[in-house]
This record gives C-alpha cells, structure tokens and sequence, in this order.
C-alpha cells in the first residue's frame, strides 16, 4: 500500500482527535514519509560507501595522473617562451 500525502493527513487528523495535538504531530515526525520499505539499512549504507571510496580511490589516481602529464606540458611551454624571448632579446641587441 502506498502512502500518499492524504492519507497522512487523514492518519495525523484522527491521531489529533484520540490524543493531544502535540502527541499526534510528534508520532507523525516519526513515521517515515515514503513508508518503511524505502528507508537505508545501515548495511546498505556501508556497501554504498565502500563502492563510493573505491570509486574516490579511482578518480584521485586519475587526477594524480592528468595533473603530473599537465605540469610536464606547461614546463615544456614555459621553457619554450623562455628560450625564444632570450633569442628575441639576443637578436635585438646585436642588432644596434
């Protein structure tokens, strides 16, 4: 059966009337909205997050990687400027 948001309301009005409103909100804060079957066990959650770590472990060493091969071109690119504004220079200067 599923619970909608009308039968809750229903559920909580009649609470209201056979007990203190306070009680009847406060049992209600309880229920879970989507009903038992959808919530987390804990294993569930564990098996989830070994997934997840393993996944992090993944990308980490990924980026680890792109990030090495990155800094690798941008030294080559950096070099590169370097060297032709020193030849720049040095073709300037024997030229006057």
């Amino acid at each position: 059966m599923t619970i909608t948001d009308t039968k809750r309301f229903e559920l909580q009005q009649y609470l209201r009337t056979h007990m203190e409103t306070d009680m009847a909100d406060t049992l209600m804060d309880y229920l879970p909205p989507a009903g038992w079957t959808d919530l987390a066990r804990t294993s569930d959650i564990i098996s989830s997050q070994l997934v997840l770590r393993g996944e992090i472990a993944e990308l980490r060493t990924e980026m680890v990687d792109r990030f090495a091969s990155q800094t690798k071109w941008f030294v080559v690119f950096s070099l590169t400027n370097v060297v032709s504004m020193v030849a720049l220079i040095i073709s300037v200067i024997l030229k006057l």
